[in-house]
């Protein structure tokens, strides 16, 4: 579980730059882009899997800090418009 970056033989040298320097400088209270848009555990807080560890698909994501030495952000998967979940990002 956690966070499943696309292969790195995918990115531009910039992207891969880009990624691992924004790693470092997240501001907890603000929204980030995923892009390309990322697999990540998420914990749904409603529906029939509420509080189950799950795979997701995000494209953004609010960030809400640090927790176990995983990044937290809380959003919405692709394609789901009913439950909000929080992402859980390995360091």
């Amino acid at each position: 579980m956690g966070l499943k970056f696309p292969e790195v033989a995918d990115l531009t040298p910039e992207q891969v730059r880009n990624n691992q320097q924004a790693g470092r400088h997240l501001v907890q209270g603000r929204y980030y882009l995923f892009n390309p848009p990322i697999t990540a555990t998420a914990i749904p807080v409603a529906g029939p899997e509420v509080c189950a560890q799950i795979d997701c698909l995000f494209h953004r994501g609010w960030y809400l800090g640090e927790r176990d030495g995983k990044h937290v952000f809380q959003g919405r998967p692709i394609n789901d418009r009913q439950l909000p979940v929080e992402i859980l990002l390995k360091k």
